[in-house]
């Protein structure tokens, strides 16, 4: 007898066992999901694009750049000036959103004479004060941008043979259009190079000529306008 009854209570148990796991009204023990009820779901991670774009990007910037470029034009009206050189380009400057940079530097020039005789030395230097305001497309640390401004105290100094010229221009236009790509170089460290291209355009208001020992100088009455195109590489940090 006492083995039928314990059969029955084993087989009660059985039933009630599973009518709790057919019925979602019963609760589950405390840590287990409610049978029945949907599976909770993770909140889907954000994507690195969108979480690029939240992320704040105001602060400061530091950028050094080399070119390669060409200086055209004229000094004055009938007076062609042709330059061909490198340069080296230090700006710093402040993100103010995440699409727009404010920037200031300084550009300094080496090149030499386009028009010089063979086997004749005729060196270029250069320096000016570029100002601009950048733009990027999609944010201020990668993809596409433009940039526009004023290039101040542009000053030109070239050796021909025999002779020496300086030209000044207070202020040129500059603008130009460029793309920007991150890459990490540590674990925590992201640097940003950028290729680009840039043109000034203006017009020389003084310059002084020297041959041998007579110089002269002063303002340019028939001015003419002189352009400088160059391509750059930098790295911003």
């Amino acid at each position: 007898m006492n083995r039928i009854v314990s059969s029955l209570v084993f087989a009660s148990a059985l039933v009630t066992a599973s009518a709790a796991h057919a019925d979602p009204g019963v609760p589950s023990p405390p840590g287990l999901p409610t049978p029945g009820a949907p599976a909770p779901t993770a909140a889907a991670p954000a994507s690195p694009d969108k979480a690029q774009d939240e992320r704040d990007l105001r602060g400061g910037v530091f950028q050094l750049d080399i070119g390669l470029g060409r200086l055209g034009g004229n000094f004055a009206k009938d007076a062609p000036v042709g330059v061909f050189g490198v340069s080296l380009g230090i700006r710093g400057g402040y993100t103010v959103s995440q699409s727009t940079t404010l920037l200031g530097g300084v550009k300094l020039g080496l090149g030499s004479m386009t028009d010089c005789p063979r086997d004749t030395k005729c060196s270029s230097y250069s320096a000016s004060v570029p100002l601009t305001v950048e733009y990027a497309f999609d944010s201020a640390d990668r993809g596409a941008f433009i940039e526009g401004g004023l290039s101040l105290f542009n000053v030109y100094h070239m050796t021909p043979p025999q002779a020496s010229i300086t030209m000044f221009s207070p202020v040129d236009a500059t603008a130009g259009f460029g793309y920007r790509i991150p890459m990490k170089v540590s674990k925590d460290v992201t640097r940003h190079f950028d290729i680009a291209l840039r043109g000034t355009f203006g017009a020389f208001t003084h310059g002084n000529v020297t041959l041998g020992n007579d110089s002269v100088g002063g303002a340019i009455d028939d001015l003419a306008l002189h352009h400088e195109v160059t391509l750059a590489m930098g790295v911003r940090f």
